[in-house]
């Protein structure tokens, strides 16, 4: 044992490796936590080094890691090119990383990141209405989805789900007895999706945000001032959060990361950082293969806004995205060489998501494609468009998910057509999205838009 070493040693991008200073593993804690909310059952294990520290990893079985430690790798090379910007090193604008250690293609070790608490728990546990109400909220939305569903099929102002429930959409989304309306179907979704309309999208959100439903909208700043302890340190820990949702918001878009539920978003409350875990839905698969397409790029909603307030949180995220974008436009030969192991050794995952018949290679350097034209001033709806087309170009619901995405002829994505004239245009293309009450109000109820 004397001679293995402590994992995540050899992927520093400043300089090369040295194993005659690497730290060896002396021992293990004999004592192992099992995370039984998660259907895989990981387990966390310490590991003691020959340095006199414990090591902490989740051991994960069941499950092909091979993707999160590459887009670790990659998030490393964007957080390099970050501090060799001026102005983004100016700003501390920086993505917080962990390692990966891949042993077999069904099992892997994921370094435990101290500290950090999953943003859902926190929005949880800021109000005892919120734990109550966490299920009916949830009903809510889908009783909302499935009102907005039956009114785009019959264009009718009332209509009877079972018989026995009468849902009064009325354009505003007033639901009746919850326990009597049927889940909705995955067309339901995108019917809704396809009629999504904004008075109605807007009262759902503002009903669901409602405090006596959910947590407020400032959960998040009052979990910074607690665990800050005087006004200074709560100022410098809001900054850090900042730059960190700006920094990991468009590095996960370029990766096109999916499935940004609050369970995937942790939060570092000792001085506001915010780490980003599971990567299973990258390079477009949430807009492209689920059957509910995710059309938000990334989360920028109520409670993460909200901590930045009283600022205008927009204006100041869309200037910090900018030079962040900026800074991996301009390495940009770097990333893409970054990119290309996902080409040269596809995932297994991404071979079975192909059609039968359908060119895997093609399929793989496609996705890839799409990551690397975000960093050529390419449109965010444009491309959100092209990966929504592969699975839904046909369907009946194409002409409303393509006016969804691209919002009212007036609005900043319909005039910057397939490319933008700049980064800023680029950005708040991206910001527009991300907060359009119609994508957000539509979209899958797991992923609690509302919060």
């Amino acid at each position: 044992m004397a001679n293995l070493e402590i994992p995540g040693q050899y992927d520093s991008l400043s300089q090369a490796p040295d194993p005659a200073w690497h730290t060896k593993i002396v021992s293990f804690e004999t004592n192992a936590i099992i995370f039984t909310q998660s259907k895989q059952k990981p387990k966390k294990i310490t590991l003691r080094g020959s340095d006199g520290r414990e090591y902490a990893f989740i051991a994960k079985g069941s499950e092909d890691l091979r993707q999160d430690e590459r887009i670790q790798r990659l998030y490393r090379a964007m957080d390099s090119l970050l501090t060799q910007s001026p102005s983004a090193r100016a700003k501390a604008l920086r993505i917080r990383t962990f390692h990966v250690l891949p042993l077999t293609r069904r099992s892997g070790l994921i370094e435990f990141v101290h500290g950090t608490e999953p943003v859902g728990r926190i929005l949880l546990n800021s109000s005892d209405a919120a734990k109550k109400n966490v299920g009916h909220v949830s009903a809510r939305h889908e009783a909302f989805i499935k009102a907005r569903a039956m009114f785009g099929l019959s264009g009718k102002k009332r209509k009877d789900i079972d018989g026995d429930t009468l849902i009064q959409e009325d354009r505003m989304g007033v639901m009746c007895d919850l326990s009597k309306v049927p889940r909705p179907t995955h067309d339901d979704y995108l019917i809704a999706m396809a009629n999504a309309e904004l008075q109605a999208s807007k009262k759902i959100l503002r009903g669901l945000g409602h405090p006596g439903h959910s947590p407020a909208k400032d959960a998040i700043r009052q979990k910074l001032q607690v665990a800050s302890g005087c006004p200074e340190a709560f100022l410098a820990a809001r900054r850090v959060f900042a730059a960190s949702l700006a920094a990991s918001s468009i590095s996960g878009w370029v990766v096109g990361l999916g499935d940004r539920h609050c369970e995937n978003i942790l939060l570092d409350v000792s001085h506001g950082s915010l780490v980003h875990v599971d990567f299973g839905y990258a390079f477009g698969t949430g807009t492209s293969t689920l059957p509910i397409p995710e059309i938000v790029p990334f989360r920028a909603t109520r409670t993460f806004l909200g901590a930045l307030e009283p600022l205008d949180a927009r204006e100041w995220l869309e200037t910090d995205m900018a030079r962040v974008l900026t800074a991996f436009q301009s390495g940009k030969n770097l990333l893409e060489g970054a990119m290309d192991i996902f080409i040269r050794d596809p995932i297994l995952d991404w071979t079975r998501e192909t059609q039968q018949g359908d060119d895997v290679q093609k399929h793989v350097e496609m996705r890839v494609m799409h990551a690397r034209s975000k960093l050529s001033l390419a449109n965010p709806a444009s491309i959100c468009i092209e990966q929504c087309k592969s699975k839904h170009g046909q369907s009946m619901y194409w002409d409303g998910l393509q006016k969804l995405i691209m919002g009212d002829d007036d609005g900043a994505r319909a005039r910057a057509g397939e490319t933008c004239e700049d980064v800023d245009e680029q950005v708040e293309c991206l910001m527009d999205m991300a907060t359009e009450p119609r994508i957000l109000a539509n979209s899958w109820t797991g992923w609690k838009s509302w919060l």
